[in-house]
């Protein structure tokens, strides 16, 4: 869940840095940014788990690059 946190604070920065004010339609951004953040770390972890149902270590599905198999990605 470290990818929410880190969501935020990135949509927080990016609001600092163009002097935007938090408005219903920025709220909308990032509530938005947080449901993708949410369904990257998703895929992550089923390409992760896979990996590991073929003989992966942990490490190596981590370290590994997904390419195709997280073409939504």
């Amino acid at each position: 869940m470290i990818n929410v946190v880190v969501a935020f604070i990135g949509g927080v920065l990016a609001l600092i840095i163009t002097h935007t004010n938090f408005s219903v339609s920025s709220g909308v951004g990032v509530l938005a940014l947080f449901g993708v953040s949410v369904q990257t770390g998703v895929i992550m972890l089923e390409y992760i788990n896979q990996m590991r149902a073929r003989g992966h270590t942990i490490e190596d599905a981590a370290i590994q690059e997904p390419s195709s198999d997280c073409a939504p990605l």
